[in-house]
């Protein structure tokens, strides 16, 4: 949408005075970004997108911004080539509206013999077949946005979750930390992309949500690793309490029932000298990504202040069992979720079927998601694991000490440790020093570990002892690599 503006400027500046921004570093930079950012294709719309991260419409299209940059690029360029693939791959739903006209009003004529399409279904037309394929990509962080962690890419079975986290606004939601996860193919738990208030609201983000807390806040990622097998994010979200009642309301009392936003008189405006101060607040989350088949998080909240932990899911039928969640799912993936803290919590379900944009596909059930929402009022550490399952695939979760979680299954035993804190975990003959940590013996019996931030991590009769962030035979190369930071010894018995 905003790369729309700039095409239409730089075709004036560049017409009337000679002047050629489509060149320009810092605009080859925020093309190429638009192409690496593009999504997988999403079985709901039976189309390809961009993910829905901030206050966007899904399935988000608009590949024509980028055919019109294209054009202005000479023949052979890469970032051309890239553009051209993402073009192509959005055609398909291309459609004239908002700026769409004006657009291709200010380009014409576009001087691109070699662009093609994708013709859907058997419909009429002399434009030849799409022939360009994706570049594949891998894990990376886009600076002020989030960061995108992948797996398979541009291939059917294919894992993108992006979250998001960074200055970027998108009309400011109440996403920071929040995730959209395209698992191995499948929508499974993801961002709304209706362009609607019900969407924007806290509760409708795969995040922990306090309420009243002000979304102009941003977060920032203070560390990340990517591999191969697994990766890592620990972000920080300072929170500013918008306290416009005098005081920090419960959750009963500040829930915007479907997107609708009380309008009664507060006592106290946004801003001003005389606003009551509230509570100093801070949330972390850390996400590690055991590629391709779960995600486990660590999330804490700092302050007196009411929280809980939000998930959506493209599916029906959430059960809880203990600290076991499942859920039925739209495709072919099944929700299997653990709750390691808090043991005891209270849970609520639902459903959102949100009103929709009219650039959006119309059909409300396709956006639709079913959500589960935990309250812990103990403390403030949600500890969880999200596994997307496939029918029938037998799994088995628990509980190791204070802060791991074991994962039993037939390919593959994992530990995993995650705290904010330094623990020194011991169960058996496993244990961990550090903060967060895996161990995997695959069922050829050869083990590989990743420790982000961790000094020790010991189980199935290998011991790994140094400073992370490091990595061990995650290539099956039985090789230690370390990622980052000083020379430093790695010892393995």
């Amino acid at each position: 949408y905003t790369f729309s503006y700039f095409i239409i400027t730089f075709k004036a500046v560049k017409e009337r005075w000679g002047i050629d921004y489509f060149n320009d570093e810092r605009v080859r930079r925020f093309a190429g970004w638009l192409c690496r950012f593009f999504g997988p294709f999403d079985k709901r719309f039976n189309a390809y997108t961009w993910p829905a991260i901030g206050n966007s419409v899904l399935p988000q299209n608009q590949g024509e911004y980028l055919l019109c940059y294209a054009s202005e690029l000479a023949e052979g360029d890469p970032l051309r080539e890239e553009s051209l693939a993402v073009w192509e791959k959005t055609a398909p739903l291309c459609r004239p509206s908002e700026h769409y006209p004006l657009v291709m009003a200010a380009m014409a004529p576009l001087k691109m013999p070699d662009a093609r399409c994708q013709v859907p279904g058997k419909a009429r037309s002399n434009l030849k077949p799409e022939t360009r394929n994706l570049k594949p990509l891998s894990s990376e962080v886009m600076d002020e946005v989030g960061v995108a962690m992948r797996h398979r890419h541009t291939e059917a079975d294919e894992s993108y979750l992006f979250q998001k986290i960074g200055f970027a606004k998108d009309h400011y939601e109440a996403d920071e930390t929040a995730f959209n996860w395209y698992a191995k193919g499948t929508p499974f738990c993801m961002e709304y992309g209706t362009y609607t208030s019900e969407a924007s609201v806290g509760g409708a983000h795969n995040v922990v949500e306090i309420p009243d807390e002000d979304a102009l806040r941003r977060g920032y990622l203070a560390a990340h690793l990517f591999t191969g097998a697994a990766d890592y994010t620990h972000c920080e979200v300072p929170v500013t309490l918008k306290l416009l009642w005098g005081k920090v309301r419960t959750f009963a009392e500040a829930e915007n029932k479907d997107g609708k936003i009380d309008r009664r008189k507060t006592p106290y405006f946004y801003i001003g000298d005389k606003n009551p101060v509230g509570p100093k607040a801070w949330k972390v989350r850390k996400m590690l990504f055991i590629k391709p088949d779960c995600i486990v998080l660590f999330d804490r909240v700092y302050g007196q202040v009411p929280h809980r932990y939000n998930l959506h899911f493209t599916g029906t039928d959430i059960r809880r069992e203990g600290q076991r969640i499942t859920g039925k799912g739209r495709f072919d993936l099944d929700l299997l979720a653990f709750v390691q803290h808090p043991a005891e919590f209270d849970m609520e379900l639902g459903e959102l079927i949100p009103n929709v944009h009219s650039g959006c596909d119309q059909d409300r059930r396709n956006h639709s998601q079913n959500y589960l929402r935990i309250y812990n009022t103990r403390d403030g550490i949600y500890r969880t694991l999200i596994f997307a399952k496939e029918h029938g695939r037998d799994l088995r979760l628990q509980s190791v000490g204070s802060c791991g979680i074991k994962i039993s299954a037939p390919e593959y035993t994992d530990y995993v440790f995650m705290h904010d804190d330094l623990v020194d975990e011991l169960a058996g003959d496993i244990r961990f020093k550090g903060r967060v940590g895996m161990m995997r013996r695959r069922a050829d019996g050869s083990v590989m570990a990743c420790v982000p931030d961790g000094d020790l991590i010991a189980a199935f009769g290998t011991a790994l002892e140094g400073r992370g962030p490091w990595s061990f035979n995650l290539d099956a190369s039985g090789r230690i690599v370390m990622h980052g930071g000083p020379p430093r010894n790695i010892s393995k018995s």
